[in-house]
């Protein structure tokens, strides 16, 4: 067994990022695969992959790279949320929540996980199923300013008014006022 100096993939990251800032995407697109030939696991190289193809308004090969990031390592969470984002950012909600769906069978205590279903659900009509979801990321991670956006949402498309800003009032504590006085 080889030991992989994760340094070198560091390197070769911050390498293409250079290279696509200089208008170099061949340059890129060889550092990330010199280190997909290495280690077809490495989740960064497929990330900056996917940001290179959505820049570049690919969106069949953007999707591509979020996929075969999940296969070569289906325990890391964070290609698995981005794909559901960017199923919702093309208004593929059927197809982001059935991802979503899976992503909350393997990762149930995730709050993300819990509010993209929740999300999912909102946008299907299911409010109720989605106040389930959403109450349950804001009990994981009272921080999760997004759960109460959407649980306020939620509640409000079922015409509960006062527990909609109640959820509102309840996340406010977590907002960060960055307007400078």
């Amino acid at each position: 067994v080889i030991d992989l100096d994760a340094a070198l993939f560091q390197a070769r990251i911050n390498l293409a990022r250079i290279d696509f800032a200089l208008e170099d995407p061949n340059g890129a697109v060889n550092h990330l695969n010199a280190i997909l030939s290495q280690d077809d696991s490495y989740i960064p190289a497929y990330e900056l992959l996917y940001e290179y193809a959505l820049s570049m308004g690919d969106d069949i090969r953007a999707e591509r790279y979020l996929t075969t990031a999940i296969s070569a390592n289906p325990d890391i969470i964070t290609p698995r949320i981005k794909l559901v984002e960017y199923y919702f950012e093309q208004n593929a909600v059927q197809r982001a929540k059935s991802r979503a769906e899976r992503l909350i069978q393997q990762f149930p205590s995730h709050a993300k996980a819990n509010s993209l279903l929740g999300k999912a659900y909102l946008l299907s009509g299911q409010a109720d199923d989605a106040i389930v979801l959403l109450r349950k990321s804001i009990e994981i991670d009272p921080a999760h300013l997004d759960a109460y956006l959407l649980l306020s949402d939620a509640l409000m498309s079922n015409d509960m008014i006062f527990e909609a800003r109640n959820a509102l009032d309840a996340g406010m504590p977590f907002v960060e006022d960055r307007v400078p006085l």
